[in-house]
């Protein structure tokens, strides 16, 4: 029987800050609707993944539809946090601006800080999905 570490959290609180982030690290390749990424919203405490949303490649005006359809749906159920972080690799001014009509502050983390929290959720994901982590 293996025994799991646990993974080492930034010193923050639940909902206090969530993280944004691509879940899938390839491409998401279909024949017929294109590719995708799936972004996910994460709080940065816990681990407790709040949702996830398939965003075409590319596609800037997705994104902020994606990020609004996420937050919104974090909120609708009673969840706020007054900060959002990203990874430093995937910074977006898209993501900034609709993370700030709801409030938020926006802040960034260097990918190697959020290396060990990441991990888990791209791992599982690649699992279920058949994708591979790169």
């Amino acid at each position: 029987m293996s025994k799991r570490r646990k993974k080492s959290r930034p010193d923050t609180r639940v909902d206090e800050a969530w993280v944004i982030f691509r879940l899938s690290t390839a491409p998401i390749i279909t024949d017929r609707d294109g590719d995708f990424h799936c972004i996910a919203l994460m709080d940065l405490a816990s681990g407790f993944l709040i949702g996830m949303h398939m965003v075409p490649l590319g596609t800037e005006d997705e994104l902020g539809a994606a990020v609004d359809e996420l937050l919104k749906g974090a909120r609708s159920r009673g969840l706020a946090a007054p900060a959002l972080v990203m990874p430093e690799s995937a910074l977006s001014m898209t993501v900034a601006e609709h993370a700030a009509t709801f409030g938020m502050i926006v802040g960034r983390a260097a990918d190697a800080e959020l290396a060990a929290v990441l991990e888990e959720p791209r791992a599982a994901f690649a699992d279920r999905f058949g994708g591979q982590l790169q």
